[in-house]
């Protein structure tokens, strides 16, 4: 184990070895190498794809707090070094936005970011996931988006919940929508009504119609031609 993590570390590590360029100290080849934006990437790229089976719980002196460290946790790390290592760290930490924290929505995320700045993370933004809001929080989520563009995002799932509206999301690339209506969620009972699953279908018309594949997770309770309405489309 300790070997499937002391790659990432170490170069997180070196950052001491870069900063005394800046102090007219003669950089070895492996410390020059270290600066070149395609290298950086390629080193990154490993953190980033890394077997999930390596990942580690870091634990304080007295063994009670725990912190689990994982390829965003890595990255997050590296990202502290200089500015070509933020930067790189930074495009993959954001690719997909629901690794950052545990099945956060892109709403959940986008909400905490200053409006300034949430369309500098939406240009790194591949994957993604969204829930269906409440009539009272409607406008506010689609005011969280609003002159937001997500350029790469090619695919979004959606988790239903019985609430008729999801935000109005830009994403001209949209090339997938994964629908998941979270039967495990609700195993005794649909939730999710029949005239609610019509509702948000009709969000989904309204919002995604240019997606070119729609699917299902687990089972959906729907109006017999309901689902092939989205499939026609």
């Amino acid at each position: 184990m300790a070997d499937a993590g002391g790659g990432p570390r170490a170069l997180a590590n070196s950052a001491g070895a870069l900063q005394v360029a800046n102090q007219g100290v003669k950089l070895s080849a492996a410390q020059q190498a270290l600066r070149i934006p395609e290298i950086i990437g390629t080193l990154m790229e490993g953190i980033h794809q890394r077997d999930e089976r390596f990942d580690y719980m870091i634990y304080d002196a007295d063994g009670e707090h725990e912190k689990y460290c994982d390829a965003v946790n890595l990255l997050s790390q590296c990202a502290f070094v200089n500015k070509l290592w933020y930067s790189e760290a930074l495009r993959l930490i954001w690719r997909k936005s629901q690794d950052l924290r545990w099945n956060r929505t892109l709403l959940q995320l986008f909400a905490k970011i200053p409006a300034d700045r949430r369309q500098y993370y939406a240009n790194f933004v591949e994957t993604g996931s969204m829930m269906s809001v409440s009539d009272q929080m409607r406008e506010e989520a689609n005011e969280t988006f609003r002159g937001i563009l997500f350029p790469k995002l090619h695919t979004v799932t959606i988790l239903v919940d019985p609430y008729h509206n999801l935000p109005r999301v830009d994403c001209p690339n949209l090339q997938k929508l994964v629908i998941d209506p979270r039967r495990e969620f609700y195993p005794d009972f649909w939730a999710v009504t029949q005239d609610d699953a019509d509702k948000i279908f009709d969000d989904m018309v309204n919002g995604f119609r240019h997606v070119p594949s729609i699917s299902f997770i687990d089972e959906c309770y729907a109006y017999v031609g309901a689902v092939q309405g989205l499939i026609d489309l």
